[in-house]
């Protein structure tokens, strides 16, 4: 069975606008005092992840755990901003009218390209080629999260915990957070 993201490539899923401070000559601002999100000229709407040391990686006996996803261990963060959502199809379509890009995978697939569901398809060198583009629109530094970045921000903050809202399942009590599948298929018949 092939993987969402290897079926469908990748999803602009995040980008990391400027990292604030964390330079020998630069003073890190203090977070209490930044805004908790902002928006730039495309309308992304930018969330604030404090700076500070986190917990990644995920412990031996956590449902769902990839063997990839350990040893468990600290990093030391400052603070950045990163996109609240995925990037849009009518957001990657600027960009692509602006620079010429090559259109991405599924591009003209109807299922898949309405403008506000995220762009599809797009290989890590396209992904690099938006947040370029992005930074040369709006005069500020975008580029994509570190993988410490990511998983701080996805965690939302919570540490020792599974997911951002804690240690219940995705699919607990009917609910469906996230696309997270525990089996081949689930208890509602789908997979």
């Amino acid at each position: 069975v092939k993987s969402w993201a290897h079926h469908w490539g990748l999803i602009i899923s995040a980008l990391v606008i400027f990292t604030l401070g964390g330079g020998a000559d630069q003073a890190c601002p203090d977070p209490a005092r930044l805004p908790q999100s902002d928006q730039n000229k495309l309308g992304m709407r930018l969330i604030l992840v404090p700076g500070g040391s986190y917990l990644i990686g995920s412990p031996v006996d956590e449902p769902g755990r990839y063997l990839n996803e350990g040893p468990r261990h600290r990093v030391t963060l400052s603070p950045f901003y990163i996109t609240g959502t995925e990037i849009t199809n009518a957001q990657y379509r600027r960009f692509l009218a602006a620079s010429g890009h090559p259109a991405p995978l599924y591009w003209l697939d109807k299922n898949l390209n309405k403008p506000e569901q995220p762009v599809v398809g797009v290989s890590w060198h396209d992904a690099v080629a938006f947040a370029k583009w992005l930074s040369r629109e709006s005069g500020e530094i975008y580029r994509l999260p570190t993988e410490a970045e990511w998983e701080a921000a996805a965690r939302g903050g919570l540490t020792g915990q599974p997911f951002p809202w804690g240690a219940e399942l995705p699919n607990a009590n009917g609910r469906f957070r996230a696309n997270y599948n525990p089996d081949a298929y689930a208890d509602d018949g789908y997979r």
